[in-house]
């Protein structure tokens, strides 16, 4: 009885310890962990030197279901242009912020750190969505492996290095694996006010220098224009314009090909842009809609799509940059009516008829002889008038003829 007594006792003083010591452990565990939680949330999921960077390589899959297929897309960094494999100009815009949404990715929360929850998250080794690596040469500087979607732009994500499996807001849209993705499709483009010369069918056109230029509109002038031509200024600056915008939708390759239709162009023109010169030739495939278009100073051939090639073709040829001179209007009736002989002061001087001091001063003698008949005639109608005059005056005066005298007396006496 005490031996069960005592022993109860024992029971519940290991209780009590286990107890006491499963709270202390709690109560570390839990301080501790938010220490860590803290610690590690502030700092960055890769760590690596953007500068350093030189080779970007991405792994995916390019499709959906039983036709997706493996790729590997690489990028490299030569003297300072981010390229694709085939040398290409990549979009460097991309390129960097790719590398600094990489760079600016933090430690959260882990979402499962188990070797199970790799494949379920998508981010083992051998299931993922995304593989990145960066690396300088031959050095792999870090290694990210992007996963599923755990929710509005994010996914789920580990290093390399760790097990662990976070939440972050990266996609694989941030990183596709089709080196088209990656092209800078504005390569074609310059600045149209650069353009100093174009030359389409033998005809040169250079903006006139002389010319007052209005806002981004420049004046052009045509070298051995066609008589009664002038250059449509609308016309030319607004295709101009187009050219200078113009991107592709898909490089064919370095590699001519004879369904391009370069043996009939559509179109050749040349221009000349800061000092270099550039050539464009348009061919049309006859059973594509697209055009083809290959220029100068690029050894790739390059896919344009129709909704833009088609209307930049017909806007540039010479019957739509030159217009017929407007032909003079027909002189009016009050145009084609005889100029009056009297002249005024200013219109005498105007027309160069003006009697200098000389001529006025020295009358000709068919003035004169004028002068004297108009004198003459001039006495002789006064001579007149006079003798009218004394005509009037000296005629006798009529007696005024009075009425008869009434009878009054008669009057008064009847």
């Amino acid at each position: 009885m005490k031996l069960t007594q005592m022993s109860m006792k024992n029971g519940i003083r290991i209780l009590a310890v286990l107890a006491v010591v499963q709270l202390a452990l709690t109560l570390l565990t839990h301080s501790g962990g938010s220490s860590l939680a803290q610690h590690r949330a502030s700092e960055k999921l890769l760590s690596f030197d953007k500068t350093q960077v030189d080779t970007l390589i991405i792994r995916g899959k390019d499709g959906f279901g039983d036709k997706a297929k493996d790729v590997t897309l690489t990028l490299h960094k030569k003297e300072g242009k981010w390229l694709t494999s085939d040398d290409f100009p990549a979009a460097e815009g991309k390129v960097e912020r790719l590398l600094d949404k990489l760079k600016d990715l933090k430690h959260g929360l882990p979402v499962a750190t188990t070797s199970n929850a790799l494949t379920r998250f998508k981010v083992a080794k051998d299931q993922f969505e995304r593989q990145i690596q960066l690396q300088h040469g031959d050095k792999t500087l870090a290694t990210l492996y992007l996963g599923s979607g755990a929710g509005a732009r994010q996914s789920h994500a580990r290093n390399a290095n760790d097990n662990a499996i976070y939440s972050v807001s990266l996609g694989s849209y941030d990183a596709p694996v089709k080196a088209e993705d990656w092209q800078d499709h504005g390569i074609l483009k310059l600045s149209s006010q650069d353009i100093s010369q174009v030359t389409l069918d033998h005809l040169t056109f250079k903006p006139d220098s002389s010319a007052n230029q209005k806002g981004s509109l420049t004046i052009w002038q045509a070298d051995q224009l066609p008589e009664g031509k002038m250059v449509n200024q609308k016309a030319i600056n607004d295709s101009l314009k187009s050219l200078a915008s113009l991107s592709f939708s898909k490089v064919l390759g370095k590699q001519a090909k004879p369904e391009y239709g370069f043996d009939h162009p559509a179109l050749k023109l040349t221009v000349t842009h800061k000092g270099e010169q550039r050539q464009y030739t348009f061919g049309k495939p006859g059973k594509d809609d697209n055009y083809v278009l290959k220029v100068s100073d690029k050894p790739q051939y390059f896919e344009i799509a129709s909704y833009t090639a088609k209307p930049l073709i017909e806007g540039i040829s010479k019957d739509k940059w030159l217009l017929d001179k407007p032909k003079p209007e027909p002189a009016t009736e009050a145009e084609k009516a005889p100029t009056k002989p009297e002249q005024s002061a200013s219109d005498a001087k105007e027309a160069g008829t003006e009697t200098s001091p000389a001529t006025a001063s020295e009358p000709s003698p068919q003035a004169e002889k004028t002068a004297t008949e108009t004198e003459t005639e001039t006495e002789t109608e006064t001579e007149t008038e006079t003798e009218t005059k004394s005509t009037t005056v000296q005629k006798p005066a009529q007696p005024e003829t009075t009425a008869p005298e009434q009878n009054t007396n008669k009057i008064n006496t009847e």
